[in-house]
């Protein structure tokens, strides 16, 4: 049960990163195609 936990944990954090670096890039394009 421990270490499914720990999955699910790592999965929401990777998906969070991976969201937060496409607001970074789209605020970057809109930062330097506007």
């Amino acid at each position: 049960m421990k270490r499914s936990a720990l999955m699910m944990f790592s999965t929401q954090q990777k998906w969070y990163a991976t969201y937060q670096n496409r607001r970074a890039r789209f605020s970057h394009y809109l930062l330097h195609c506007t």
